[in-house]
């Protein structure tokens, strides 16, 4: 019987533009194994990278190299929430106080 490797982090393959909430849609998988689709705007990607984030394609590059980090602050709002959620939404705010 083949192992089951337990994978935590973003699917980044799987990131789509939301031009509505302008910002990337991924699923992340948590240590737990459950998959949450997490919502990363354009100003936390900024954040992130401490620049200015033009568009999908550059949002996508700050998610591919600060995925880790992506992971840890969905967990610690999903920590924080006091009922079930189906979307995480990341913003600048969120990336200031997880730094903090």
């Amino acid at each position: 019987m083949p192992r089951v490797r337990r994978f935590r982090g973003v699917v980044s393959e799987l990131a789509r533009w939301d031009s509505g909430r302008d910002g990337l849609r991924v699923p992340v998988v948590l240590a737990n194994g459950s998959t949450v689709y997490c919502l990363l705007t354009r100003g936390a990607a900024q954040a992130l990278a401490s620049r200015a984030v033009k568009g999908a394609r550059e949002c996508a590059g700050v998610l591919r190299r600060c995925a880790p980090e992506i992971v840890a602050i969905t967990e610690a709002k999903l920590g924080r929430a006091t009922a079930k959620v189906a979307d995480v939404v990341i913003a600048a705010s969120d990336v200031a106080l997880f730094r903090h």
